[in-house]
């Protein structure tokens, strides 16, 4: 009797752990991907290389194309810029945020997709 009281307990514990899993999956999913990877990669290439293209040329042509993709890059790859607040606003992306966020590229570059609800790039692991 004992034995059976022991084998349905562990089939419960094992029940909750497996919804409580399931559950969570479901709920915190990062995003709903319609994984197209080669768009995804694209566009988050693109940001690097907006960030790129600022710091080689020190012109400003459009700073809100350079904040926009400096703020992409901060929540997909959740490396933020090592720009400083200051009661004007953020300064800009540093060279060296640039190389962070690459290589953060060069190692999840497979988990990227496109969101298809939003349209924006978000992580799948």
């Amino acid at each position: 009797m004992k034995q059976v009281k022991k084998t349905n307990l562990k089939i419960k514990i094992l029940i909750k752990t497996l919804l409580t899993f399931l559950v969570g999956n479901l709920l915190f999913a990062p995003c709903h991907a319609q994984c197209d990877n080669t768009k995804a990669r694209e566009l988050y290439l693109k940001n690097i290389s907006i960030i790129h293209i600022f710091h080689e040329s020190c012109e400003i042509h459009n700073l809100g194309e350079v904040i926009h993709a400096m703020k992409d890059l901060e929540r997909i790859s959740s490396i933020d810029s090592e720009c400083d607040m200051t009661f004007l606003g953020r300064y800009n992306p540093t060279p060296r945020d640039a190389r962070r966020w690459q290589a953060w590229y060069d190692v999840n570059k497979e988990c990227l997709c496109i969101d298809k609800d939003t349209g924006k790039l978000c992580y799948v692991e």
